[in-house]
């Protein structure tokens, strides 16, 4: 499991594309069509989701790092 660093600033992740969710209170960022990084506010964890829900991060480990790898 990714988690964000806990002395980071969540509120960067807009700067870096990200969505805010305030019902869900998560960000969310398209990385390919239909795949999209989804980052819990409360917890930070990280996960990716596909066309076919939850998707293990490891296949998507490159996009993430270039797009938030100072963070984690």
């Amino acid at each position: 499991m990714l988690t964000l660093k806990n002395d980071v600033d969540i509120s960067q992740l807009r700067s870096k594309n990200f969505n805010y969710d305030d019902k869900k209170k998560t960000y969310k960022r398209f990385i390919r069509n239909y795949v999209y990084i989804v980052i819990s506010e409360k917890t930070r964890e990280i996960c990716v989701y596909s066309p076919m829900g939850l998707t293990d991060y490891n296949r998507y480990k490159d996009e993430i790092k270039e797009i938030i790898g100072d963070m984690i």
